[in-house]
């Protein structure tokens, strides 16, 4: 028998503190396991600071492709109404202050925009719910294996910021871009495609969009945030092209039927370390 730990996020560093009181607990385990993986090389590089010595397996976030497939349009809004959404938990609070002013103005000026928030809607976008309840909601809590890929699949734009000189915001991983990209739906014409994401100029977010390839990264400022929304509002052309080449490298690159390998190998080599 061999163990092998599965780490996510920063919890070894100062970067955040959240009064996480199990951190000597989790140290020891990252010491004594046969083997850990991390979903990045910089989450390996700080298990390796913690831990010299410590096998560590890069796995890549994937998604289980069947999950986030298909797609039934809430009778909401429109169907030319473009739906924008912004998910996560408190830990965000900041990383998202940078869209205060954004969304208020996105909602004023364009009239067929939806925002969707889910987990966590900070006190400062509060009022986007209150203001329009026709045209923005917000989901408390939605159960990742049972309603959190419906919920992405009536997003059009999905949004991914975090602060780019956050210490804190290095150790996370490409999944909510992917998860957006890989929310598959039926567009006109026979093709699919997934919601757009868009991205603070952050490492593993630039991997994925490809720069502008498959969704936009963005500087970290209102203006900039402000722009990229408004521009795929109004350039349905671009959101649908974008929105395709999303889906397909999600599909190729970020699904488990493809990846599954990849497990399949690290859990192999611990196994025969082991023996």
């Amino acid at each position: 028998i061999a163990l092998v730990l599965e780490y996510d996020d920063d919890y070894f560093t100062e970067s955040r503190d959240f009064g996480y009181e199990h951190t000597d607990l989790l140290l020891q385990m990252v010491r004594e396991v046969d083997a850990v993986t991390v979903s990045t090389p910089y989450l390996k590089e700080l298990v390796q600071k913690v831990a010299p010595g410590q096998r560590v397996y890069v796995l890549p976030n994937c998604v289980a492709w069947h999950e986030w497939q298909g797609w039934d349009r809430w009778d909401l809004w429109p169907k030319d109404h473009v739906v924008i959404a912004l998910t996560g938990s408190h830990t965000h609070q900041e990383d998202w202050r940078v869209l205060e002013t954004v969304l208020p103005r996105i909602m004023v000026e364009h009239g067929n925009a939806v925002f969707l928030g889910a987990g966590y809607l900070p006190d400062y976008l509060e009022d986007l719910v209150k203001r329009y309840p026709d045209r923005a909601s917000f989901v408390p809590f939605a159960d990742y294996t049972n309603g959190y890929a419906h919920l992405i699949r009536q997003a059009d734009i999905v949004l991914c910021p975090l602060i780019p000189d956050d210490p804190f915001n290095w150790a996370k991983s490409e999944i909510k871009a992917v998860e957006g990209m890989a929310a598959g739906r039926l567009f006109p014409g026979g093709k699919n495609g997934g919601a757009v994401p868009i991205t603070s100029d952050v490492y593993f977010y630039r991997r994925v969009t490809g720069g502008n390839k498959r969704g936009l990264t963005i500087e970290h400022t209102p203006e900039a945030w402000y722009g990229a929304i408004e521009r795929l509002i109004d350039d349905h052309d671009l959101r649908m092209r974008l929105a395709r080449r999303a889906w397909t490298w999600a599909h190729d690159q970020r699904s488990i039927e493809r990846k599954w390998s990849l497990w399949r190998d690290a859990y192999q080599e611990v196994l025969r370390r082991k023996q």
